[in-house]
């Protein structure tokens, strides 16, 4: 292992007891070896271990470990709801403000309306000219009968 996860480890869980054989074996032999690490461990165990360790141990109140057992009861339960646990992931993935959210919101809508109606005007301004520009177009030889539409086929016939 190297030097920082060692440091780490000795912070964290050695120092503790609350460490597991093979990375309390490996840690030992580390310590063994390095000069560093073993003055790191022998004043981290001064610093933090020696001064609690003449401190009279008290029990907590009772009303503190129900709301413990409350608080990990209702995560467990939170965690069973794959809905809920994926609801939550996003939004701790993805957050905005929500001055931000409600102002992008309503600019989306204003756009989303604004091609809408441009697109219903376009459309009805394209049909009503097309059909004008059809009707025109087969009024044409009634209007004219005598000009034809000047092909070579109507000359020829004609």
């Amino acid at each position: 292992m190297k030097c920082k996860k060692i440091e780490g480890l000795l912070i964290t869980d050695y120092l503790d007891k609350e460490i597991d054989g093979l990375d309390k074996v490996l840690i030992e032999q580390h310590l063994a070896c390095c000069p560093v690490c073993r003055d790191f461990a022998a004043n981290t165990k001064r610093l933090l271990s020696e001064p609690f360790t003449d401190i009279e141990r008290s029990d907590a109140p009772e009303f503190i470990w129900r709301r413990v057992k409350d608080a990990i009861i209702s995560e467990r339960e939170r965690r069973r709801n794959p809905v809920v646990d994926f609801f939550e992931r996003l939004k701790g993935a993805i957050y905005i403000p929500k001055p931000a959210l409600v102002f992008i919101s309503i600019i989306t809508l204003l756009l989303i309306v604004g091609i809408v109606a441009k697109l219903q005007f376009a459309s009805k301004y394209a049909l009503k000219n097309n059909v004008q520009e059809q009707v025109e177009y087969l009024d044409y030889p009634r209007e004219n009968s005598d000009a034809g539409f000047g092909t070579l086929v109507e000359q020829y016939f004609l």
